[in-house]
């Protein structure tokens, strides 16, 4: 039946013809359709349109849809021939009947047959011009997938038809203005929404130029639709393509400044965006009403009609803030073939682009973008830490601009749509201040002062705001710690009364349960406080908090350290000046600071001699004859008599000058000295003493009325001020029996600890004033060659002190004091003595088991221990010792040895049976 069809519409000539596999063949017979169609409009110019209509119908029909590939390629080139046939100007009638055929081969299994579309379609175009333009959805659907053909010759077809439709609509930008009529933009954005998850290089760049010229088309705007194609975008900048890369990172760019230009202008008209403004901000805005003149003009302001939605923008943002989303995404944006280096740095282009835009929207947008705030710190502290230079830039500017934002807003007057969550926002900050970037610390730090200084109760009132604050004290940047102690300070200048006191607790508390930290930050924590808030509120909480504190070991260890502080810091040299005025003010000062002070005797005696108390002083040394004179009180007094060659004690070296006016300055520096052994520290302060001698040694003590009796004694100074000596001397007494007692304690269940291990190993040594797990008897050691034995209680402390009458003595393992130490060496030249950070002539024995109190390894004449009260005593019992008199301690005569070690029990009972 469709050979009398054929033969009516077309000649069989040509039907054979378009059936030729011979491309010169159907060409011809395309020329032959031509000739036909002009003939027919020529002589029937009212009546062709049904003759065409039947051609095209009849070449579609029986060629285009046919399985045949000759006859599909027939019909394409049939069907371009009628489109030239028509022109531009008769064309229109009939482009929706041409333009479906050849779009349904487009898909085609033939590859040839792909190609013939794309060269039937390109010849349409040509003649339609922007008649096609009609069915450009569709156009544009299928030539995205031609580009990614696998084909050359399809893919160069279908290039070729992309630059025409480019051009052809490129013509149009100067005839559609206000309005887009030339297709349907809402079916395109559809079309698009599908095609832009694509992972192929050739359909990202081709979507990538159709989206770069239909957003130069005015009345196109692709700004009210990105968030479309936005998160697709920014997939395109992990391609391994650098083509794609380039051309999706310009078009981000000229989208992000057009946003811009539509907040100017809506802003400036008071439209879209503008209007928003104003309900938030009210009429605080300047804005320039230009929609009347514009009105009257007759012209239309692009991107006054664009819909602008920050919130949304910014949500689909949000995904790529992230380096491991960033990186995920650039793992697989490049379609298999994606290198190490290629992802990394496309993941880094992906960041840095996405900062960019969120920067730009805070400037836009500005209260609008608060609810996001945790949102974007959460990316943006990290990476203003990052290795790479783009990605640590933009973030710090990303977090300037932020920082500015929150700081300069109200946050009390704030709606809904502009409402901070400074809840989220101090979570997540205080989540990063454990970050291992020290910028990122800092920034945290930086964040945390300024919302304490816009809403000082909400934040301190925030779980673990301080205990992660106190973390950061131990931090090992001492940047990061100086920051830290600037927000203590801060809260703290915002703290009243018993907050204030409650957190200065809460630092004594760390120190107490950090000893690292009080050793090596302690004094730049306690200065910086001092340098950031008052010297003497500081001190003045610290001295409440010690004098209550329990742990009394704890309590001398700071009080010791805040002495060290108060005497050598520059940042308390006012609190200095005012003790040593003693005004009233500074006679409360000292009275405070006095009662915790007390845990330490050299440093009461310290705080004396700043205040200048010489007569409060001398009676403080008095009341050293009956403390225990242990290895740390020789320690403090070693680093005492150091800090007096200082200058802060200048003033006190000068008055060394007029022993009248300051005698009982010389009673103590001398009792001061008669306490020391004589090893560096004694010579340093002897050599001072005797610079002045000769000037009043003779008037140290006073000739006019005799001393009041300690316990009635009250003195007054030049103003009139009172200041109750005899309470405050009292008190350090009760505090120093409190530390007796805290020791002895300790020593005893130390001692029962040591006796229980001895019993355990099978010892039966017995040393002087104790028995000694396999030491041997430290006082016949001594005698032999000053060296006690190791391990014994109290024998090698023995051992050690009579190392002052041999040429080469050694102090080891002696019983323990408080601090775990053993006895002293001897003092004599060329004593060994080891263990101690003071002079090189006096430190305590190593390696001693903890044992029952013993002396403290002093030479002869600073003896001033239970057990051996005099010089005298001390010598007669070596001398019977020396003898083989029997006493005590050692229970029978002893042969001395030529040197004797005390090295264990064998030894022990060899001596024994000689």
């Amino acid at each position: 039946m469709a050979e009398p069809i054929s033969s009516q519409i077309l000649p069989p000539l040509v039907v054979r013809g378009l059936s030729d596999k011979l491309y010169d063949k159907r060409k011809v017979a395309a020329l032959e359709i031509e000739k036909i169609v002009r003939d027919t409009v020529a002589q029937h110019p009212e009546g062709y349109q049904p003759t065409v209509s039947t051609l095209i119908k009849f070449l579609s029909d029986e060629f285009i849809t046919t399985s045949v590939s000759n006859l599909r390629n027939g019909g394409l080139i049939g069907l371009a021939a009628i489109s030239i046939a028509l022109g531009p100007d008769l064309i229109p009638h009939f482009i929706g009947m041409i333009v479906s055929p050849v779009l349904a081969c487009f898909q085609d299994m033939d590859s040839r047959v792909r190609y013939y579309a794309c060269e039937s379609l390109y010849n349409i175009a040509k003649v339609a011009r922007h008649h096609i333009l009609a069915s450009f959805p569709q156009i544009f659907d299928v030539l995205s997938k031609l580009f990614a053909d696998t084909d050359l010759s399809v893919k160069s077809g279908a290039e070729l038809l992309d630059r025409l439709l480019k051009d052809i609509i490129t013509e149009q930008k100067s005839t559609h203005v206000t309005t887009f009529t030339l297709f349907n933009l809402d079916e395109f954005i559809s079309l698009l929404e599908e095609r832009i998850h694509t992972l192929n290089p050739f359909t990202r760049s081709f979507l990538v130029a159709w989206l770069a010229v239909l957003d130069s088309v005015p009345g196109v705007e692709l700004v009210s639709s990105i968030h479309i194609f936005l998160p697709g975008l920014f997939k395109f900048l992990t391609d391994d393509n650098e083509d794609v890369r380039v051309a999706t990172s310009n078009l981000l760019a000229e989208l992000l400044r057009e946003i811009s230009e539509a907040v100017d202008v809506q802003r400036r008209l008071g439209i879209g965006f503008g209007a928003l403004e104003r309900s938030i901000y009210g009429d605080s805005l300047d804005r320039v009403d230009l929609g009347a003149r514009e009105g009257e003009a007759g012209n239309w302001i692009p991107a006054q009609n664009v819909h602008l939605d920050f919130p949304r923008m910014f949500t689909l943002l949000l995904p790529f803030l992230d380096a491991s989303s960033a990186g995920g995404t650039a793992a697989g944006g490049g379609g298999g073939g994606t290198t190490a280096a290629t992802s990394a740095a496309a993941s880094l282009e992906v960041r840095v682009t996405c900062l960019q835009w969120i920067n730009e929207f805070i400037l836009l947008a500005r209260q609008i973008m608060l609810p996001f705030a945790s949102e974007i710190l959460r990316p943006v502290l990290p990476a203003i830490a990052a290795m790479d230079q783009g990605i640590q830039s933009t973030a710090a500017t990303t977090n300037s601009l932020l920082f500015t934002l929150i700081a300069e807003s109200d946050l009390a007057q704030q709606t809904e749509m502009t409402r901070l969550d400074l809840g989220q926002v101090l979570q997540t900050v205080l989540a990063l201040c454990t970050n291992v970037a020290e910028e990122t610390r800092m920034g945290c730090l930086e964040w945390l002062l300024m919302l304490h200084k816009k809403a000082p109760p909400f934040v301190l009132a925030f779980p673990n705001l301080l205990p992660t604050v106190f973390t950061l004290l131990s931090d090992p940047s001492e940047d990061v710690v100086k920051r830290a102690l600037q927000l203590v300070a801060q809260v703290s200048s915002f703290s009243e009364g018993a907050q204030f006191d409650v957190l200065m607790a809460d630092i004594l508390l760390l120190f107490c349960r950090d000893r690292k930290l009080l050793e090596a930050r302690g004094s730049l924590i306690v200065r910086q406080l001092c340098l950031a808030l008052s010297p003497e509120d500081v001190f003045r909480s610290f001295s409440q908090v010690l004098e209550r504190e329990e742990d009394v070991e704890f309590a001398s260890t700071m009080i010791t350290n805040l002495n060290l502080i108060l005497i050598t810091s520059a940042e308390l040299s006012d609190m200095r000046r005012r003790l040593r005025a003693f005004e009233k003010d500074g006679q409360q000062l000292f009275a405070d600071l006095y009662r915790s002070w007390a845990h330490s005797a050299v440093a009461t005696f310290s705080l004396c001699l700043l205040a200048q108390a010489y007569e409060h002083g001398f009676n403080l040394l008095q009341i050293f004859e009956d403390l225990e004179i242990t290895v740390n009180l020789l320690v403090q007094i070693d680093k005492l008599v150091q800090l007096l060659e200082s200058p802060v004690f200048s003033y006190l070296r000068l008055q060394l000058l007029e022993p009248d006016r300051y005698p009982y300055l010389f009673k103590c520096l001398y009792g001061l000295l008669m306490l020391l052994p004589q090893s560096s520290a004694f010579a340093t302060l002897r050599n001072r003493l005797t610079c002045v001698s000769t000037l009043g040694y003779m008037h140290v003590v006073p000739r006019t009325a005799p001393e009041p009796a300690p316990s009635k004694f009250l003195l007054k100074r030049s103003n009139g001020a009172e200041v109750k000596w005899a309470d405050l001397l009292t008190h350090f007494k009760n505090v120093q029996i409190g530390h007796e007692r805290a020791r002895k304690a300790l020593l005893t269940a130390s001692r029962f600890g040591s006796q229980r291990r001895s019993r355990n190993a099978g010892s039966a040594g017995k040393a002087f004033l104790g028995s000694g797990g396999g030491g041997s008897t430290g006082l016949l050691a001594a005698l032999a060659a000053g060296t006690g034995g190791g391990g014994g209680n109290t024998g090698g402390a023995v051992g050690g002190m009579m190392g002052n009458n041999n040429a080469s003595g050694s102090g080891s393992g002696g019983s323990l004091n408080q601090l775990g130490l053993g006895g002293f060496g001897g003092l004599a030249p060329g004593a060994v003595v080891t263990g101690i950070p003071m002079s090189p002539t006096m430190a305590s024995g190593g390696g001693g088991a903890s044992g029952a109190v013993s002396p403290t390894g002093l030479g002869l004449s600073q003896i001033r221990s239970p057990e051996i009260r005099t010089k005298k005593r001390f010598v007669a019992a070596a001398r019977r010792v020396a003898s083989g008199i029997p006493t005590p301690s050692t229970g029978g005569p002893a042969q001395p040895a030529a040197a004797g070690a005390g090295a264990g029990a064998a030894q022990q009972a060899s001596s024994g049976k000689k």
